[in-house]
């Protein structure tokens, strides 16, 4: 759940980080063209100061995305969930991850994690894979399926999560 939510939080950062060069030539180019017609050129140095400003915020964001993309891909090293049908219709999700101690360290952290959830909130793959396979378990590798909404959202929006 947290993993989705993290998922989603950096999807619409990377959006917005990567609109942002599309927004900027908008308000510095026509924007500002009829800023300039209306007040003058010389009474438009505060806009120019504001794209400015925002410039800066708007690749800061983009750096920050790129710094915890590498950090979440070299520190959660495995978050993989199991769902098993209990007797009463409900489902056991029983969530593993492996999270490195330190950066550097060849140490990791094992935590697991139990709760019940009901047929709907399953998701999509896993109840596609228990139809399928006609069962009542299947396995989910969050960190795989994360960081693939992660990649794919960057690549749509033409920035490079590598390096």
């Amino acid at each position: 759940m947290i993993l989705t939510i993290l998922a989603i939080a950096g999807i619409a950062t990377v959006l917005v980080a990567k609109l942002w060069k599309y927004i900027l030539a908008f308000l510095n180019g026509p924007v500002r063209d009829l800023l300039e017609r209306i007040f003058g050129a010389e009474r438009c140095g505060w806009y120019v100061k504001f794209l400015q400003w925002a410039d800066r915020q708007a690749t800061a964001v983009n750096r920050f995305i790129k710094m915890y993309w590498r950090k979440f891909r070299d520190t959660i090293l495995k978050v993989q969930s199991k769902y098993v049908k209990n007797e009463d219709g409900t489902y056991t999700k029983r969530t593993e991850s492996l999270v490195r101690e330190k950066s550097e360290a060849k140490t990791c952290r094992r935590v697991v994690t139990e709760e019940t959830v009901g047929w709907e909130y399953l998701p999509d793959e896993v109840r596609a894979e228990m139809m399928r396979q006609r069962t009542n378990e299947a396995v989910l590798d969050d960190r795989e399926v994360a960081a693939e909404k992660i990649r794919q959202r960057a690549e749509e929006e033409g920035i490079s999560l590598s390096a």
